[in-house]
């Protein structure tokens, strides 16, 4: 029970992973509410109107490809729930299943480092510094940020 718990708790951290994109680009642009408040990633990184539009080019342009693979891990998903509901789950069937969605899951991997690369070739000098300062925080606090409890305090150990 454990094992299955665990399994879901990844792909649905990849599933974050694939929305995570979704908030950045909303925060660039503007209309998100979130913690940053509006533009909040924009305003840090001092964005010139040139550079936000650049940048929702950039997502427009990657927007299809980002919903078929959140689709694909969503699918996987609900098929790897499935399998494990089943009175007498078949090991292999849900081994080959897990495999699937860490496939997928690498792809987002992918796509969001190459997104990250072309985003940050649109930066000036100190912008990019500003931007590695914010992925650092992102690999630190992972993909699931606050909600592992991560949140806004100090990294965990590191007390004040």
């Amino acid at each position: 029970m454990q094992s299955r718990a665990l399994i879901s708790f990844g792909l649905a951290g990849a599933l974050a992973l694939a929305g995570a994109r979704v908030v950045v680009a909303e925060s660039v642009e503007g209309p998100t509410h979130g913690r940053g408040g509006p533009g909040g990633a924009a305003r840090y990184l001092g964005l010139t109107a040139e550079q936000k539009t650049q940048f929702q080019q950039l997502h427009q342009a990657q927007r299809p490809q980002l919903q078929a693979l959140g689709k694909q891990l969503h699918d996987n998903h609900q098929r790897l729930q499935d399998a494990l509901a089943a009175a007498n789950p078949d090991p292999a069937a849900v081994g080959a299943i897990v495999i699937e969605g860490h496939g997928l899951q690498q792809q987002m991997r992918k796509m969001r480092q190459d997104s990250d690369k072309a985003f940050r070739a649109l930066l000036n000098p100190d912008q990019q510094v500003k931007f590695d300062a914010l992925q650092a925080l992102r690999h630190q606090r992972g993909p699931m940020g606050a909600m592992r409890g991560g949140g806004f305090g100090p990294p965990p150990g590191e007390e004040q």
